[in-house]
């Protein structure tokens, strides 16, 4: 078993110029319930303006910058998940996910854990489709921390 922990913000248009304080949820797995290895974050956007033609630009979201006021012991990973605010999860069923579907993710490996108060950026590595990790398409953003397994 990892150490998972989940938060969930929403966004709206001035999200790229602000820090987005998350909350944080233990995960159940039947009875038990898998603590996070964290008790606070926050994470900031970083944004790209691209302008491919004289006739528009256009601007993505192209990494995740995570902080911690606690640590995180090796090995460890930190996803972070920007979706489409759609109310219809992955698997089509909207009473699993009432976020919307995953677009684009990035996935930062620390395989000496995470040190506390140090701020880390998660590149956005994967799209659903071409721009999907534009401002205008993300509505919401999922961080996953996962922690050494639990013995």
């Amino acid at each position: 078993m990892f150490i998972i922990a989940v938060g969930i913000a929403g966004i709206g248009v001035s999200f790229a110029q602000n820090s987005i304080p998350l909350t944080l949820e233990d995960l159940g797995l039947g009875e038990d319930f898998i603590e996070s290895p964290i008790s606070s974050y926050s994470v900031t956007l970083e944004t790209t303006r691209v302008c491919p033609s004289p006739a528009g630009c256009k601007i993505l979201i192209t990494a995740c910058l995570f902080e911690s006021v606690d640590f995180i012991l090796g090995p460890a990973s930190i996803i972070c998940k920007l979706t489409d605010g759609s109310g219809i999860s992955d698997d089509g069923d909207p009473t699993n996910d009432k976020f919307g579907k995953v677009i684009a993710e990035g996935k930062l490996e620390l395989a000496g854990g995470y040190v506390a108060n140090t701020e880390v950026t998660i590149p956005i590595t994967q799209t659903a489709f071409p721009d999907a990790n534009k401002v205008a398409n993300i509505k919401d953003i999922k961080i996953v921390t996962v922690g050494p397994p639990v013995t």
